[in-house]
This record gives structure tokens, C-alpha cells and sequence, in this order.
């Protein structure tokens, strides 16, 4: 079910993007237009799945009863695979204004294919956490095969490297402070959200501002 909510806000971004895309693609400044919508949305998603994913087991241990308890450690993998998967989607539109969606087919066509090969390696002997894992790796392939083509025909600076970084960090600080005490994780999720800040600090700026703008036009139109 948070795999679900969070795969609403994904669909809802992803509806919105799709006639922004369109439109301002032949703009000249229609890749740093790109860059800031990709890391304000993938820094917002990764907040989302990092928080979600920390407290995995408290969360499972209020919402349901003791037989589901142990699905608490597959939340993470399953939460940071739709944060991939909304990735892919903005990443991928380089191949969309080229109609090249023939490379979209090979994207989704490699990673589902490595998803069901490690299925039937893994999932026989390491059951749930295994499916969940090789769902990750999934979207982990889809991502980097579509933002390999799209590179290639509408190339744009998306800050990848950077959010590569971000994702792989956060989600191993989720994965090795499970087990510690919640007490210790709640001071270690503040340090990371105060590190996630500084890396993010040029995205938040231009979010404060755009709600100021937006401020500013209400209480205009208020007063006219």
C-alpha cells in the first residue's frame, strides 16, 4: 500500500510533465528547466522512500498484525524501485521527442528480462526478500539503459551523478540501521536529511522561491 501511494504521486508527476515536456523541449533553456523538475522530484521521492524505509519496522508493527511483521525489510527495496521507476520516467523523454520509443521497449524489455532471470536464481532460495530485491535491480536496469539512449538523442544535464550517489547512500543507511534502536535511528535520520539539505541546497532555493512567486500572485489577486 505505500508502494501504491507513492506510485500515485509518480503517475500524477508524470501526467503533468508529459505536456510540459513537450512544450518546452525545443526552448533554450529547456534543460535546466529539465534538471530542476528531475532533482526536485527524485530528492522529494528519495525523502519520501528513505524516511518510509528507516522506520519499516515500526510502521508494519502498527498497521498490521504480528503474521506480516517480517514484511517490514522488503518496503525498502520496493520503495526505492519506484523512486527508479519516476526517474526513468523524466530521464526517458529524450527518446520520446526523437519517437524513438523503439528504445523505451529495449529498456523496459532488458530490465524485465534481468528481473525474471534473477527471479528463478534467487527467489527458490531466498523467497520474499529475494522478489523484492530483483524487482530493484529491475528498474536499477531500465533506469540506466533508457537515460543511456536518451543521452544519446536529447542530450541533457539531469545531475545524475549526484542523485546516483544520493540514492545509493540513502538507501544503505536505511538497509544497516534497521536493526539499531529507533531512538539512535531518528538522530541518524536528521543527520542525514541536514546532509541531504546541503546537497540539495541550489534545489530548495528555487523551490522557496517558486512558492514565494506563487504567494506573491495570490495575495495580488486577492487585492484586485
Amino acid at each position: 500500500r505505500f508502494v501504491n501511494l507513492l506510485n500515485v504521486v509518480i503517475n500524477g508527476i508524470a501526467t503533468a510533465y508529459t505536456t510540459f515536456a513537450f512544450k518546452s523541449k525545443d526552448d533554450g533553456d529547456a534543460s535546466v528547466k529539465y534538471y530542476y523538475i528531475f532533482n526536485i522530484v527524485s530528492a522529494l521521492l528519495m525523502l519520501i522512500s528513505f524516511t518510509i524505509s528507516m522506520f519499516s519496522k515500526e510502521i508494519v508493527a502498527i498497521m498490521t498484525d504480528h503474521a506480516y511483521y517480517s514484511s517490514y525489510v522488503i518496503i525498502r527495496d520496493m520503495m526505492f524501485g519506484q523512486v527508479l521507476y519516476a526517474m526513468t520516467t523524466i530521464v526517458s523523454y529524450g527518446i520520446m521527442f526523437k519517437k524513438k520509443s523503439i528504445y523505451s521497449l529495449i529498456s523496459v524489455s532488458v530490465g524485465a528480462a534481468i528481473n525474471l532471470l534473477l527471479n528463478m536464481i534467487f527467489i527458490p532460495r531466498y523467497g520474499l526478500n529475494a522478489a523484492a530485491m530483483t524487482t530493484l535491480i529491475g528498474y536499477l536496469i531500465n533506469l540506466m539503459v533508457s537515460y543511456y539512449f536518451s543521452e544519446k538523442f536529447y542530450p541533457c544535464n539531469y545531475g545524475m551523478k549526484k542523485t546516483a550517489i544520493t540514492c545509493v547512500l540513502a538507501y544503505f543507511v536505511a538497509m544497516m540501521s534497521l536493526e539499531i534502536p529507533v531512538t539512535f535511528r531518528i538522530g541518524l535520520w536528521v543527520v542525514c536529511v541536514i546532509v541531504g539539505i546541503i546537497i540539495y541546497i541550489d534545489i530548495i532555493r528555487i523551490m522557496i522561491q517558486f512558492i514565494k512567486n506563487i504567494w506573491i500572485k495570490v495575495i495580488s489577486n486577492e487585492k484586485k
